[in-house]
């Protein structure tokens, strides 16, 4: 899948992944993280930077740990 800027984002890569975008107190991968993708990088392959709302923070990843919030 690729993503744009502005799309709506969860993570959902694996529970042994380092869950970027997750505080680590979160109880499981999938605690209801929402992110925005705020920059494509298309290097060797596309990354995409987010910044995840509850934690303030921005990481980068990898389309395969990301999944759509709405599918319009």
């Amino acid at each position: 899948m690729i993503f744009m800027t502005g799309n709506l984002v969860y993570y959902v890569g694996g529970p042994d992944w380092n869950p970027y975008g997750f505080t680590k107190d979160a109880r499981v991968y999938g605690d209801g993280r929402v992110g925005i993708v705020v920059r494509v990088d298309v290097n060797v392959y596309h990354t995409y930077s987010v910044y995840w709302f509850k934690d303030a923070l921005i990481s980068k990843h990898v389309a395969n740990h990301l999944d759509l919030v709405y599918n319009v």
